[in-house]
């Protein structure tokens, strides 16, 4: 854009009736370049100002015959953008307003003390003229563009509009031969063009189906395209181009093709839904050329249409012969299938339909009269509409629903036939394919059995998984809990207030490794051991478990007698009964809540025929009683629920084996279960299990005297430190010079450095970066026959019999007591 100061000088007219201020502004001014125009007065500067178009005014107010103010109103108006500068020798405030009014751009006082003011106030002006004129000539061009903008939207505008009435016409075509002139004519007349072809996709590659311009194109073109040519370019664009010389434009080879008019082509893709080129089109001939980019975004367009018309027509061939397939797919199909309208009759039923259940379309011409014989229980019947009702509607049926998992049908011979049926909208008609699964049914029952055992053995594993996990970390936590309490045993004095108090820890610390026995061999079902058992302390454990899983509302009530005798029994089996009965107790409360009672008493059972108590044994047993407040159960429900997989819980809420797997645990101990219960009135469950005598209590020992002892050299390590330390103080207690180290490479890189400085390694199991086993293995390679004692929490890998198998001496379970690390360590230096 140009700006108001040019290459030309800048003149400046002097309007003063004073020669001198005259002169003195000329001498000034002209020494910064510009050139300037005096006027003795303002009617003389008025006709300077016509003549000369000055590119700023400088005027005086008082002069004669034409004053200041007149010069001021005439140039303003005559031009707006000439800056004019008011320097006069009056100082009245009435004047400055007036001039400034009537349009000075500055007005300053006479005398000038500094013509660096006059100066400044000049440049001032010059700059703000410069900037307005600017201004001006690009709101012009603006306005210039938006007109020009405007009448390009409209021309493109009605060019779409012309677009969209010619692509209407495509939608109609049946076939792709009829579609493909149509195409091409519509680019032809809204491009301009006399050229052109239309190439689809095919198993050889792009065939051409329609040229403007026959006889020049290959019926052809092989895939992938031929380097340098017009495809293989669109082929690795996947967008439309235009070359505006294709003779000249080096990126393509020569087709030796003569009947180009013109240089300039266009090329569009036809895309697919998913985006790949299913079709090309090039044009030519271009009858004002070149292509334009408008020319390419309405070409593209009717491209689109074009692609969503192919896919039309290629959907709705494949419909007619999908449907003709489909014909001949039911007739010979080896499922019974029938075909309902609109009206509910049939308008086909196959042969295998009439062949499983010997009804022909005249014994069963509507739904109606397949309902009435098939399914002759009305409240069966019922239940079928309904479902019938509900697929119509596009109601969603719970696929565990029993009815549509499978029907007994009632053939026309009268038997019965178990059948899968699907119901599949089409249109306005229905599909229903059935199948016969009678025996598939038998198979499946014995199988779901064989896979709810499989279940919950897979369950088991898991959860056989993490308690291994837990046992290794909380019998690391025992380890030196009871190591550390021993030797504290040793040093107190007995009877003693800190004796007692440490027979205490190690009572707590037993109860704490009992508790993982416990869950451990519950959880990997190992081989029952039966032994006098305080039923009461599992059943407090077991409660503590129960209520951090049990929801809030559930309130717990406990009555348990400390005082009761004995059971013989394995604690995981109490622990079983327990979580299962108060499981299904929570259940048969639900979400609302409720109470849940255990009591735990003893009783005596005798011979006089109680109801209650007639499967006992006389003598004393104990009481083990649990209590909900939920829905209770019905006498007939009550007769079943200790059978295996009977379960009135919902599908994947329970597997019904809980009450059976109770029930053998309580006939196991010869004990007997009974439920008292009613509906609406909540459930008792009673389990009687008889007392034996009462457990013996062992002293822990007071003194590691009479523990073996030796001398030998020992390396103990264990990554767990307050293990490590507790391991070299009990061993060093019993007179052995003990190296200790918490990680298993720095051991190993220690024993390698002096093999026979050591007369034993004991060493944990679960260690990171090298595992016990892989450390033994290693120590074994260095010095074959090196005594090994392998501790651990636990340990899916290593058991007593493969440890020895792989060298190791001996292995033992943590957590460790002193008398066990004792006689251990002994009885592998003496080589017992």
């Amino acid at each position: 854009m140009n700006t108001i100061i040019s290459d030309e000088p800048i003149t400046i007219l002097t309007i003063d009736d004073e020669e001198a201020i005259r002169q003195s502004f000329a001498a000034f001014l002209e020494d910064f370049g510009y050139e300037v125009l005096s006027a003795p007065n303002g009617k003389v500067g008025l006709e300077i100002f016509k003549e000369k178009k000055p590119h700023l005014i400088l005027v005086d107010l008082r002069m004669p015959e034409v004053d200041g103010l007149e010069v001021l109103s005439s140039v303003t108006q005559a031009s707006p953008e000439t800056p004019i500068i008011v320097v006069s020798g009056t100082g009245v405030i009435a004047d400055a307003v007036e001039a400034l009014h009537l349009g000075a751009w500055d007005y300053i006082l006479k005398p000038i003390k500094n013509l660096s003011i006059l100066l400044h106030s000049i440049e001032k002006a010059l700059e703000r003229r410069r900037l307005i004129k600017e201004n001006r000539e690009y709101q012009e061009h603006l306005e210039f563009l938006v007109d020009s903008r405007s009448k390009k939207i409209l021309e493109y505008s009605n060019r779409l509009k012309h677009i969209a009435d010619k692509t209407r016409q495509f939608t109609i075509k049946q076939s792709i031969e009829d579609l493909a002139p149509t195409i091409l004519k519509t680019l032809s007349e809204n491009i301009g063009v006399a050229g052109g072809s239309l190439f689809l996709r095919n198993g050889q590659g792009l065939e051409l189906i329609y040229a403007l311009d026959p006889g020049h194109q290959k019926r052809v073109i092989p895939l992938p395209p031929p380097p340098r040519s017009v495809t293989a370019h669109l082929f690795e664009q996947k967008k439309a181009f235009i070359v505006p010389d294709i003779h000249t434009d080096e990126r393509f080879a020569s087709s030796g093709w003569s009947g180009y008019r013109n240089g300039s082509l266009m090329a569009l893709p036809l895309r697919d839904s998913e985006g790949e080129i299913q079709g090309v089109v090039t044009l030519h001939n271009k009858l004002k050329p070149p292509f334009t980019e408008q020319d390419l975004e309405l070409a593209d367009i009717i491209a689109s249409h074009s692609m969503e018309a192919i896919r039309n027509i290629n959907s709705n061939m494949a419909l007619r012969e999908s449907e003709q397939r489909f014909r001949e797919v039911v007739e010979l199909s080896p499922y019974p299938i029938a075909i309902v309208g609109p009206d509910r009759k049939h308008t086909l039923l196959n042969d295998k339909f009439t062949e499983l259940f010997g009804y022909t379309m005249e014994d069963v011409p509507t739904m109606d009269a397949w309902w009435e014989k098939a399914y002759p229980d009305p409240e069966f019947r019922a239940a079928v509409k309904k479902h019938w009702q509900m697929t119509m509607n596009g109601v969603a049926i719970p696929e565990d629903d029993p009815i549509l998992q499978d029907r007994k049908v009632i053939c026309k011979d009268g038997s019965a036939r178990t059948v899968e049926s699907k119901i599949i909208p089409i249109g306005e008609s229905n599909l229903i394919v059935m199948n016969d699964i009678t025996d598939r049914k038998r198979a499946e029952n014995d199988r779901n059995k064989l896979e709810i055992q499989l279940r919950q053995a897979q369950k088991m594993e898991a959860i056989g998984t993490l308690a291994g996990g837990i046992a290794h970390d909380f019998n690391n936590i025992l380890s030196p809990i009871i190591g550390y309490t021993e030797m504290a045993m040793v040093e107190v004095a007995e009877n003693s207030t800190m004796e007692r108090n440490l027979n205490e820890v190690m009572k707590a610390a037993e109860r704490a490794k009992e508790l993982v026995f416990q869950i451990l061999t519950f959880s990997r079902q190992t081989e029952i051991e039966k032994k006098p058992v305080q039923a009461q302390l599992v059943i407090r454990e077991a409660l503590k478990l129960l209520r951090s899983s049990i929801p809030a509302s559930i309130q717990f009530e406990k009555k348990i007698n400390k005082e009761c005798g004995p059971v013989l029994a394995d604690p995981t089996q109490i622990h079983q009964l327990l979580m299962n009965l108060c499981t299904n107790a929570y259940h048969a409360m639900g979400e609302s809540g409720g109470v849940l009672t255990v009591e735990f008493d003893e009783a005596v059972v005798l011979n006089d025929g109680d109801p209650a108590t007639i499967n006992l044994k006389p003598g004393k047993y104990v009481r083990l009683t649990i209590s909900d407040t939920g829905q209770g159960m019905t006498q007939a429900v009550q007769e079943k629920i200790f059978d295996p997989y009977f379960t009135t819980k919902a599908q994947g809420k329970g597997t019904g084996l809980g009450l059976a797997v109770v029930h053998g645990i309580v006939k196991s101990m010869e004990g007997d279960i009974r439920v008292d219960s009613k509906p609406g009135q909540g459930a008792s469950f009673i389990i009687y299990l008889p007392q034996v005598e009462s457990i013996v209590q062992s002293a822990a020992p007071r003194s590691s005297a009479s523990l073996p002892c030796g001398d030998e050299k020992i390396l103990f390590v264990d990554d767990e430190g307050p293990v490590a330390l507790m391991g070299k103080q009990m061993l060093e207690r019993l007179g052995y010079t003990v190296t200790v180290e918490t990680s298993s490479i720095a051991a190993l890189e220690i024993f390698k450095a002096q093999p026979h400085n050591f007369d034993l390694v004991v060493t944990d199991m679960s260690m990171p970066l090298m595992t016990g086993d892989v450390f033994a293995r290693k120590i074994l390679e260095t010095r074959p026959n090196m005594p090994i004692v392998l501790c651990t929490g636990f340990s899916e890998v290593v058991t007593q019999e493969n440890a020895q198998a792989m060298g190791i001496s001996e292995y033992i379970m943590k957590p460790m007591v002193m008398s066990e690390i004792a006689n251990t360590v002994r009885k592998v230096l003496d080589g017992l």
